[in-house]
């Protein structure tokens, strides 16, 4: 009980608004500039030195308790022996205040204090006892004069009216002889209680163990014979209290309260403190009742500026001695850490800054693939009447190379920072692309397993406009999901780390919509890997099949590796590896591909227009074939050849 109590003393002393002492942060710290002067100043006898500022008394109530029950002690006492204390009860009365402080409490001190005469040798009379190693106790009155009217612990209960105060009755038989008690008589006191007393402001005590103290006082009582059952003043049971040791916190209010501290009570000395801006208040316990008991430290991000030292504070005395003189050699603030850090020793970066040279280099290689999907595009429209071009399907060649340019956009969006608006954007591009892109292959790749699969002589109707059908719900289902991800799963940015640096930087957190989409991939890949299983043996016009089976199977292998490089090593080294891996997935993805598909046939193109007379007779003979809408299986030799009518011969 003692402990706790001594913690939260030590913690906070709770004080209220009652004079001009105390009515703003300013006069705080005015009074705890009194509290320094006065200690330092030459002690003289007296209680004058008073700090005008009140407590809250509960915390205390307890020891209160030891001055009201002794002061109706002595009340009784004095009911018993006609008002006075005869030379005989000194020893008693010195015996009561020393009990008074013994044992492991918090009081102080305690005395006795009566009117003129009431102890008869003496005038005045006040035992008082305190302890420091020792119980000590002494005559007080030798000291000062505690009668003065500017002895507020005892002046204030003399002037006060006790006429009316209550009176009790007791009953007591004492013992006549050693077999019988003797008559029973009546005992009628004036009885006090705790809110009968009074608490002083805290003073420093000189003469009475030269400290600052506060001091709760009882009355002492009796019933005066006349008139009879008046109730008269005969002095006051004193316990008190020490503040010196007692910590004040000159903190702010919202900083390190004790959750048992009263939100209504209001510690004029909270938000006294001198700490700047860039550092907060800690209270310093065990340094009593001064001005500075407390350390600045760095807020959270911002650090000490002396490295060599130990702790990493300033201290609160110190910074108050330096605004009192006028000191401004010395700032006490603390260094602002590097953008981006929560917390920090010093200047490190905390963000993991874009390399632009490596991203630049990027971009622009980027350009120049999207430079070449453009002449891809132009040559694929100027030569379109060559059969090299013509039996690819062209508008399924336009098609790949929208979703080429789609996947190269991606990298545009991935350059800068990521923003909550870019990481909604960002699946957009990419996963469109791909589904242009690779639909249109398989979608060519269905067609030719689709004939090849027909075991007798029959006319296959799969023209350019019915893949195109066929296109319209894979890219339905891409734009679906993509709508729905952006809705309802909308990717946010999140915050990463570099193992190796610990370095932060921004990232687009996909959520576990990601999946779906690697899952959507996936599926259509490996649908893709079928067909071309399927189509393994079938022959087509410029072996396209072939590059078709080459491009999907290396998309399948290379970039399902790359992913799984990506997500368990290369997103822990930072944004730049990052984006770099993102572009070798697109030349995965995208580069390869178009090599594939487009090489071989601007090859054969570059043959026809040097042999104008071998491609006229070639498209002859497919002209001859030809029907208007129908593909034809050529079961003898296994001739697959799709045609439409603006081609002789699709693969």
């Amino acid at each position: 009980m003692i402990t706790d109590i001594q913690i939260q003393l030590s913690v906070f002393l709770l004080f209220t608004v009652t004079s001009t002492y105390a009515n703003s942060a300013q006069d705080a710290l005015t009074a705890l500039a009194y509290v320094q002067r006065v200690e330092t100043e030459n002690c003289t006898g007296g209680t004058n030195e008073v700090l005008p500022v009140q407590f809250s008394q509960d915390v205390w109530s307890e020891y209160a308790n030891v001055a009201v029950r002794t002061a109706n002690l002595l009340s009784k006492s004095l009911t018993l022996n006609g008002g006075t204390f005869s030379a005989d009860k000194e020893s008693f009365l010195f015996d009561v205040v020393r009990n008074n402080v013994a044992g492991n409490t918090l009081i102080f001190g305690s005395a006795i204090a009566v009117e003129d005469w009431v102890y008869t040798p003496y005038q005045t009379f006040c035992p008082y006892s305190y302890k420091d190693e020792f119980v000590h106790a002494f005559d007080l009155s030798l000291s000062y004069d505690y009668m003065d009217n500017g002895t507020e612990w005892y002046h204030t209960l003399r002037v006060k009216d006790w006429s009316n105060s209550p009176l009790t009755k007791d009953k007591v038989k004492y013992r006549l002889n050693s077999t019988h008690h003797a008559i029973e008589i009546d005992f009628v006191q004036p009885t006090v209680d705790i809110a009968d007393g009074h608490w002083t402001y805290p003073y420093y005590d000189c003469g009475g163990g030269n400290i600052w103290m506060v001091t709760y006082s009882s009355p002492i009582l009796m019933v005066d014979s006349s008139p009879p059952g008046n109730v008269i003043f005969k002095g006051i049971a004193t316990i008190d209290i020490e503040l010196t040791n007692i910590d004040i916190n000159q903190c702010d209010p919202e900083e390190f309260t004790p959750e048992y501290v009263d939100e209504g009570a209001d510690d004029i000395f909270r938000g006294t403190h001198s700490c700047r801006e860039s550092t907060k208040c800690v209270p310093v316990s065990g340094l009593g009742l001064t001005r500075g008991a407390y350390d600045c430290y760095c807020k959270d991000g911002y650090y000490f500026p002396h490295s060599s030292v130990t702790k990493k504070a300033f201290e609160g005395l110190m910074v108050e001695l330096s605004i009192n003189t006028n000191d401004t050699s010395l700032d006490f603030e603390c260094i602002r850490c590097a953008e981006g850090c929560d917390t920090c020793v010093d200047d490190s970066p905390c963000l993991y800054y874009h390399n632009i040279a490596i991203r630049l280099v990027v971009l622009v290689l980027v350009l120049v693939m999207l430079v070449l999907i453009a002449l891809t595009a132009i040559l694929i429209r100027v030569y379109r009447e060559y059969r090299a071009i013509r039996s690819g399907s062209p508008m399924f060649l336009y098609i790949m190379c929208l979703g080429a340019t789609l996947l190269c956009l991606s990298m545009f969006i991935a350059y800068p920072e990521p923003t909550g608006i870019l990481c909604i954007i960002k699946p957009w591009p990419h996963l469109m692309g791909f589904t242009f892109a690779y639909g249109a292959l398989l979608l060519k790749t269905w067609r030719v397993s689709a004939i090849f699969r027909v075991k007798s002589a029959k006319r296959v109707n799969l023209t350019d406009k019915v893949l195109a059908q066929r296109l319209i719900p894979i890219v339905g289902v891409t734009t679906v999901f993509l709508v729905v991800w952006s809705v309802a799963g909308t990717p946010t940015v999140m915050e990463r780390r570099t193992d190796t640096t610990d370095l932060k930087w921004k990232d687009c957190d996909d959520g576990l919509w990601k999946y779906g989409a690697l899952g959507g991939k996936a599926v259509l890949l490996l649908w893709g890997a079928y067909l071309c299983h399927v189509v393994r043996k079938a022959p087509s016009n410029f072996n396209e099949s072939k590059y078709i089976t080459w491009a999907i199977y290396n998309n399948v292998i290379l970039d399902s590796f790359m992913i799984i490089i990506k997500q368990l090593i290369v997103v822990k080294q930072g944004p730049d590896l990052v984006y770099l891996m993102q572009f070798i997935q697109l030349q995965i993805s995208v580069t390869f591909m178009m090599c594939l598909i487009f090489i071989p046939k601007f090859a054969a193109l570059k043959h026809a227009m040097n042999y104008p007379e071998q491609e006229k007779s070639l498209s002859t003979q497919g002209a001859s074939q030809a029907t208007s809408t129908v593909g034809v299986l050529q079961i003898s030799n296994k001739d697959v050849a799709v045609q439409t009518q603006e081609e002789p011969s699709v693969a």
